[in-house]
């Protein structure tokens, strides 16, 4: 525990890295994010980022292709990031629901039929997360959808639910959520 708490500090305090300002809004999320699958020299090179044992338990139950791209995404990223929900219970489901309907906070769902559910969707935040930072969001959302392209693997991103590459075009909001598409 001190060595990994040692180990991010140091990723912390050590020069940035250069990450992408934006995604390429030129094509679709997937088919303009990653490099073609084939070639090793297209294959992205790998980061000293690993996932957290917390972050592994929240990938339990999650559709097996999606672990695959998140396991992938964090050896490509140029920004850490940490799982936040995978598999949700009804329960918890519902509890999400009702948060700035019948409970205080901010709606953070919209539906009692999420891919959570199923295991077909997970929340990825940077770690340490800052909800301002969406460059940091960006970053991730593009280590995903490279991890994705070379996985051959679909997948829908909630800041750009109409997949058309224009992340938050028309509103949409939510950063942390990628789902099997």
């Amino acid at each position: 525990m001190l060595l990994e708490l040692f180990s991010r500090l140091s990723r912390i305090l050590s020069p940035a890295k250069s990450m992408p300002t934006s995604l390429d809004s030129s094509a679709s999320p997937v088919s303009s994010q990653a490099p073609s699958q084939g070639s090793s020299s297209n294959q992205s090179s790998t980061t000293n980022f690993t996932l957290s044992a917390r972050s592994l338990a929240k990938l339990e139950g999650v559709d097996e292709r999606l672990v695959a791209v998140v396991k992938r995404a964090i050896q490509i990223t140029s920004e850490d990031f940490a799982v936040i929900e995978g598999l949700r219970s009804q329960e918890r489901q519902a509890e999400l629901y009702a948060q700035g309907r019948t409970k205080p906070g901010q709606i953070v769902t919209w539906t009692m039929d999420s891919p959570h559910l199923h295991g077909k969707a997970v929340d990825l935040v940077p770690y340490p997360v800052d909800w301002n930072d969406l460059k940091r969001f960006d970053a991730v959302a593009h280590a995903m959808f490279t991890a994705a392209n070379e996985l051959n693997t679909k997948i829908r991103w909630g800041a750009d639910w109409d997949m058309d590459g224009k992340p938050r075009g028309k509103g949409e909001s939510d950063s942390p959520h990628f789902e099997l598409a």
